[in-house]
């Protein structure tokens, strides 16, 4: 049996030298009179109500598919990596709303940010997930602007960007694809 003990509040002894926590700028810094806000904004923009940008992206198959024409079908967008927890949290779930729509005609793409190429369609192929995965080469990233992730995003049958979320809920997403009529 293992015990683990936690302690709030530990005594150094002998207590360490104080210039280890003396902070040192580097040559040409200077000290802040106030702090500032370092958000970018374009993170925070959806686009939701817009037409989706036109991009054509090639699955692993080779197949082409463009986004944001007419395609007459709906298509769910999943921006990921294989090494974002919440990602792949989210990937299971995702896979149970496709399963559920799929043969009503929604399509699923993933768009992976993985450094490596492999590692996205590896991840997806080793966990079953029955949809196609583009890695983005930056053509994508560079469409949308900067992204965090996980995001998914809605396209209707008409190009229209009907969910745009950072972060994932299955039952926002779940809501918004039954507005499809689905």
């Amino acid at each position: 049996e293992r015990i683990i003990t936690l302690y709030d509040t530990i005594t150094l002894s002998p207590l360490p030298r104080k210039e280890l926590f003396v902070f040192a700028p580097p040559r040409g810094a200077s000290e802040l009179s106030e702090r500032r806000e370092t958000i970018d904004n374009s993170i925070l923009r959806t686009l939701t109500g817009k037409r989706f940008p036109q991009t054509t992206v090639y699955l692993s198959d080779g197949r082409r598919l463009s986004l944001g024409s007419d395609s007459g079908s709906p298509v769910i967008i999943d921006i990921w990596a294989s090494w974002c927890a919440p990602c792949l949290a989210a990937l299971p779930k995702l896979a149970l709303l496709y399963n559920q729509f799929r043969d009503k005609g929604i399509l699923l793409i993933s768009i992976d940010q993985d450094s490596d190429e492999t590692k996205g369609k590896a991840y997806l192929d080793a966990h079953q997930y029955q949809w196609p995965n583009v890695h983005d080469t930056g053509q994508f990233s560079k469409t949308l602007g900067p992204t965090a992730i996980p995001r998914t995003i809605v396209i209707n049958a008409h190009g229209m960007v009907v969910f745009d979320q950072t972060g994932f809920s299955e039952e926002a997403l779940r809501a918004r694809i039954e507005d499809l009529h689905y």
